[in-house]
């Protein structure tokens, strides 16, 4: 069975600078309905739960799980945990090494993959990675931007160095600028990961991979239950965990590349609805 049914954000359940397909998504929102009343009569349900996995920052991440009505726990940043009934923020940034070397092998029965206590807001905050994303923005913001305008920070991140563009070119010339920083100043442990519209520097390790392992620890569920859909490098991580790996026709070339993913026909919205579906008919079947 297909318990819990994750999707990335932008390139999948939204555009981006786009207006949403707002019938797909109160399609996907009836679904989640129907699984949660499932579940709370004790019915056997071939609806998955929904949740999302974004590289996004938590205000934008929780007003579009509460237009789904998702109460499950979800990620933001790509590995930090939001539980919407207990408003907490929680990451394994202290541990993030032992959460990131579990075995492979044995990944997709594991229900978790430590016994290790999560890190509270105020210690992820705290933690002395920050500096280094820190010195990140600094340089997006007095260096990068001022010499291409175009591009935006993306405000309100904690463990992530965003900037945003709508030129694609652009944010593919930037992402090597990027990588020649982060050698030059001698923070290669920091990951680039990319959209058509997004640059993110995050701690290594604390990536989308993670992301998807707290969440199956949080659902106390294998990740081979769970299916996942992404659509750029940021994604491969999770996608590569996960028992229903999806990908939609727009995901870059990159994603696209890797054997092992279902690599759908439709696009964005319309191919989170078709890979949800294709979960409830496994489910049937």
């Amino acid at each position: 069975m297909i318990d819990y049914f994750v999707t990335d954000v932008d390139g999948c359940l939204a555009t981006p600078f786009q207006e949403p397909d707002w019938d797909i998504l109160s399609k996907l929102r009836a679904y989640h309905q129907q699984a949660r009343e499932d579940r709370q009569n004790k019915k056997p349900s071939p609806y998955p739960l929904l949740s999302i996995c974004t590289g996004r920052p938590l205000a934008y991440t929780e007003a579009l799980a509460q237009w789904l009505g998702i109460r499950t726990p979800f990620i933001f940043e790509s590995a930090l945990l939001f539980d919407l009934d207990s408003y907490q923020v929680k990451g394994a940034a202290t541990n993030r090494t032992s959460w990131t070397n579990a075995n492979p092998q044995a990944i997709h029965s594991q229900k978790t993959v430590g016994d290790f206590e999560l890190d509270s807001f105020s210690s992820l905050s705290s933690h002395p990675g920050v500096q280094d994303i820190e010195q990140v923005k600094q340089w997006f913001l007095h260096d990068v931007v001022a010499r291409y305008p175009e591009m935006s920070i993306e405000f309100a991140k904690i463990l992530d160095a965003g900037l945003v563009c709508h030129d694609p070119s652009l944010v593919d010339k930037v992402e090597k600028e990027t990588a020649h920083y982060l050698e030059k100043q001698g923070l290669t442990h920091l990951e680039i990961h990319t959209t058509d519209v997004s640059i993110n520097v995050l701690l290594g390790g604390n990536n989308k991979g993670l992301g998807l392992k707290l969440l199956a620890n949080q659902f106390n569920t294998p990740l081979g239950q769970i299916a996942y859909i992404g659509d750029s490098s940021g994604d491969i991580p999770a996608l590569d965990l996960v028992g229903y790996p999806f990908t939609p026709s727009n995901a870059r070339a990159i994603v696209r590349q890797q054997d092992g993913y279902q690599h759908l026909a439709s696009q964005t919205t319309a191919s989170v609805l078709e890979a949800y579906e294709h979960c409830v008919k496994l489910n049937m079947s």
